[in-house]
Parts: structure tokens; sequence; C-alpha cells
């Protein structure tokens, strides 16, 4: 008989153990991104990132970060030692007190949990005394940032490698007709050239894993939004339908990469690079099979 109830508990511990960890798989996804920070080793070192507070904590606990080791986090602040800026400083490189053993405490004296840092209670982090249940919730997001960070740079190269090369080809043909008459006059009616030419060669710079460009990406991606946004208002005004189509590529690119450049929540990131995707299928259909 004890052997029957042991095999029937166990029965029914499998399928709740299998539910609580699909649970935390979901509500994984939904964690909210961190701020990105780019870093470099020297001043003439090429800028590596983003990474996330938490990732640059665990680089700072190995030795690979340091306090004069050079971060960028924005426009407005530029390339600074992490050092200079005090609150990221102390998250990094807080000095952790050394633990009283047993032997050294007083018989009455209780021994107190350690308090969160500032920054892991107020962003919500479970720390190293949290449950195992939290323990396995940041160790999923971790799981799936990585992937966001893996993948983020190969597929946003190739959506701007495929945007520029589409711009190329439908400005060079009107370029072509305008120089004759128009001499070098000519390039500047059609800057959808110079755009296009732009877009492809951020998506050259992102092959080769340059993360330094992440900032002009993000402008390239709203510059074509708005010139997309200019042509499909003239094509509707004047009753063609088919800047609908322009209207949509621009809308679905320069938000879908905006965003795929900021988040690292796996699954905005899916429905961000899904709208990149759809943006360049909808000036493919624009341009061919209208």
């Amino acid at each position: 008989m004890p052997g029957k109830l042991g095999r029937a508990a166990n029965q029914v511990k499998r399928p709740l153990c299998k539910r609580r960890e699909l649970a935390i798989e979901a509500i994984c996804l939904f964690n909210d991104a961190m701020p990105e920070y780019y870093i470099k080793r020297t001043p003439g070192s090429e800028a590596e990132g983003p990474y996330t507070e938490e990732t640059l904590q665990r680089m700072a606990a190995s030795g690979k970060v340091t306090p004069s080791t050079l971060h960028f986090y924005d426009d407005a602040v530029g390339w600074r030692p992490i050092a200079s800026d005090q609150v990221l400083s102390e998250h990094l490189f807080e000095v952790q007190k050394p633990k009283l053993s047993l032997k050294q405490r007083s018989v009455g004296e209780e021994a107190a949990a350690p308090a969160k840092p500032a920054h892991v209670a107020a962003r919500g982090i479970p720390d190293s005394g949290a449950s195992k249940g939290s323990s396995d919730s940041v160790a999923c997001r971790r799981k799936w940032e990585d992937r966001v960070a893996t993948f983020s740079m190969p597929l946003l190269s190739l959506v701007n490698l495929a945007m520029g090369v589409l711009l190329l080809w439908a400005n060079y043909k009107k370029l072509a007709e305008l120089l004759p008459t128009e001499g070098f006059r000519s390039f500047l009616y059609v800057p959808g050239l110079a755009l296009g030419g732009l877009i492809f060669l951020l998506g050259v710079f992102l092959f080769l894993t340059v993360a330094a460009v992440y900032p002009a990406v993000r402008y390239a991606a709203f510059a074509l939004m708005t010139y997309f946004g200019i042509l499909s208002w003239g094509r509707l005004y004047e009753g063609q339908v088919d800047g609908m189509f322009l209207l949509l590529s621009g809308v679905g690119f320069g938000l879908g990469v905006y965003i795929s450049t900021l988040t690292l929540n796996f699954l905005l990131f899916l429905v961000s690079m899904t709208a990149a995707v759809l943006g360049v299928y909808s000036y493919v259909y624009f341009l061919f099979l209208l």
C-alpha cells in the first residue's frame, strides 16, 4: 500500500512541477527590458554591447569591467568612465561586507538577512536569497535576453540590407531619367537614393557586429517612416490606393526597427521584428506586385 501511495504522489507531483515551469516561462516573457549600455575597454577600442545592468554586474564581478571602463548611455552624456556615474558605479562595484560566521556571533544575536541593494529593490529583481521560484524566473529571463542579444544584430542587418537595396533600386531609375536634363541637381530630387544608401551602409555595419551604429539605425528608421509617410500622403491625396502600402511599409519598418534596437524582452522583440519584415514585404509588394 505505501508503494502505491508513493507512486500516486509522484504522478501528481510531476504535472504540478511541469505547470510551474511553464508558468515561469510565460511570466518571464513579459518582463520589462532593462536599460542598455555600451562600453569601451579603451578610448580607441571598438564599442561593445548593448549590455543590461545585470550583465554589467556579472562582468564587474569577473573583473571584465572596471570603474575606468568607458560607457555610453545616451547622446547627451557621451562616453564617460563608469566611475563618473555615481548610481551605476554603486550598482556595479558595491562593496560586499564580510559575513560573520556562526562562531563569531554571540549566543543571543539573531542572524539578520542581508538587505537588498537599492536598485534591486526598486526594480523588483530577485536577489540571491530569494526562493527557488524567483531564481528560476531570473534564470529564465536571462536566457531569453541572451537569445534576443544573439539574434537581434543579424536580423536587423538583414532587414536593413533588404530595405536599402529596394530603395536604391527604386530611386536609381528615377535618377537615371533625370541626369541627362538636370545634371547633378537631380540628386536633390531623389532623396530616397541617399536614404537607401544610408540604410544599406548601416546594414553592413550591423552585419559586421558594430553595435555603436544602433543610434544611427534608429534615426534612419524614423527618417524612412517620415519619407514614406510624405510619399503615401501625396499618392492617397491623388486617389492612388497603392499609397496605403507605402504607409504600411514605412510604419512597420520604422517602428519595428526602432523598438528592436531598444528592447531585450523576447516577446516584444519578436513582434517588432515581425513588423519590420512586414514593412519590407509591403514595399516589395508596392514595387513589383501592384
